[in-house]
């Protein structure tokens, strides 16, 4: 017992040696597009290709801001622990970010895992498998995450060429979990009609509050948000959804929604506020389904949009 001890103990001390030789950073939730003082509110970028090619304000601090405070870091600390050569030239990096910051990373040049989109030269004809090199390459147009890489992670990608940096933006989280919470909601909803035309109206309304908040969550995993990221409940969904709502992304008739189907659970789980039994009539019934169907078509909708941003293709 005391040698398994002994082991558990080195163990952790171990990691925490190789949690101190990481080059550890914190993840992001995009980028302003504005300009705001404290409590305004500020529009935030979280898809985008630029390039230092483009003439303005906001290009050029975005790529300097990522290479001097994630990507140069990271290759000093791998030529101070000899894992790179001190006459390394950077061509390329991938910034991987996730809602557990413990499994952020940076891939460099030949470990990156991107997909290029290319404007190419007029000076030969190129078949399908056939090797581009630098000479055909006339534009980099997009950069995408290669297919299926860390589907849960954000991405920032960056490529030298010519002496230019090209920087595509996709931070996106979790994309992979909210299809699954998705999926799950569309069966929440479907269970929820079961029940009503069953006459089960507590179970109903239990199925119908499940399918709401799951794409109300799915919406807000979509950014970095410490400690929700990776910790949702009630009542932080609550809070950050009105808030959401209110700063002008959706109608703010979604939240009132929610948490009208959350007091509601209340009455038809826990009886709370009922005199005789509990039930739902058929108007209510079909305008509580209609908001919450909204809300998940709103969702589908956002993510369709997202997939198609990262699609190797404009």
């Amino acid at each position: 017992m005391a040698k398994k001890r002994v082991k558990a103990n080195l163990e952790k001390f171990i990691k925490k040696i190789e949690l101190k030789d990481k080059f550890i950073f914190q993840s992001l939730c995009g980028f302003a597009l504005t300009a705001a003082q404290k409590n305004e509110l500020v529009s935030v970028g979280r898809q985008f290709n630029i390039s230092t090619n483009t003439s303005n304000d906001f290009t050029h601090p975005i790529i300097q801001n990522l290479l001097d405070d994630l990507v140069y870091p990271e290759v000093f600390h791998r030529i101070k622990n000899l894992k790179i050569s001190d006459s390394f030239r950077l061509k390329q990096a991938h910034i991987l970010f996730f809602s557990d910051t413990s499994k952020n990373k940076i891939l460099l040049n030949t470990e990156c895992k991107i997909s290029a989109l290319f404007k190419l030269t007029k000076t030969r004809n190129i078949q399908k498998g056939d090797p581009i090199f630098d000479k055909d390459v006339k534009e980099i147009l997009k950069l995408t995450p290669s297919q299926n890489y860390e589907p849960n992670a954000a991405h920032i990608m960056l490529a030298k060429f010519r002496h230019r940096w090209f920087v595509a933006v996709d931070m996106i989280y979790d994309r992979k979990k909210i299809s699954q919470r998705m999926n799950t909601a569309d069966a929440f909803l479907a269970s929820a009609k079961t029940n009503y035309e069953k006459k089960l109206h507590q179970p109903f309304i239990d199925n119908l509050l499940s399918a709401t908040e799951l794409p109300i969550q799915s919406i807000l995993l979509l950014s970095y948000n410490p400690g929700y990221s990776t910790n949702q409940n009630h009542t932080k969904t609550k809070k950050l959804f009105k808030s959401y709502c209110k700063n002008g992304n959706v109608s703010i008739q979604f939240s009132n929604h929610y948490e009208k189907m959350y007091s509601l659970r209340k009455s038809a789980r826990y009886g709370q506020g009922v005199r005789t039994s509990f039930q739902v009539n058929k108007i209510n019934a079909e305008k509580y389904l209609d908001r919450t169907e909204g809300i998940i078509n709103y969702a589908k909708q956002l993510l369709k949009i997202i997939d198609k941003n990262r699609q190797p293709e404009l």
